[in-house]
């Protein structure tokens, strides 16, 4: 099919959080690599720490990818502006504050992840990832995450370049 790219699956945008009164929207400039996989003989615009993800100017071509056995993620800008953010996969979640995460397990397979951790500080919250472990399963199921009366708020790690001062 021609004019497909690796990432005609991913949303062109997700909202920030509820409100919606912001999006990441999609940039066709830049894509990542999630972990610690490099791409030889690519123009890398930065390398992110904790989580590792490699930033690189361009699209990622079909052929190079087929063998790669790392997450390679389309890149996002705030409003389609600014500096890039990558999608890690994780997802926080957010419950009444009378409640432990923990026992929100059954909830969070019905909207299709799985708790990774919870928050020592905050029990009431937690990361969150998709059962199937794949990126684009963590960004589309975020809606019905949403839905559930149960989430007080739920939102996407996102990851981006420091700002140089």
């Amino acid at each position: 099919m021609e004019g497909k790219t690796l990432f005609d699956d991913f949303p062109i945008s997700i909202p920030i959080d509820q409100s919606a009164s912001h999006c990441y929207l999609k940039s066709n400039e830049m894509f990542a690599v999630i972990g610690d996989g490099r791409i030889e003989h690519r123009d890398v615009y930065c390398v992110l720490e904790n989580p590792r993800v490699t930033i690189y100017r361009g699209q990622p071509d079909h052929e190079l990818m087929q063998n790669f056995d790392h997450a390679i993620s389309p890149v996002y800008q705030v409003d389609g502006k600014g500096p890039p953010v990558v999608p890690t996969g994780s997802v926080l979640v957010r419950i009444a504050e009378s409640s432990h995460i923990e026992e929100f397990r059954e909830e969070l397979d019905s909207a299709g992840y799985q708790l990774d951790s919870a928050l020592a500080y905050a029990p009431h919250a937690g990361w969150a990832i998709a059962k199937t472990g794949k990126l684009l399963d963590a960004i589309t199921s975020l809606e019905n995450l949403r839905k559930n009366e149960g989430v007080v708020h739920c939102e996407l790690q996102m990851v981006q370049p420091s700002e140089k001062k």
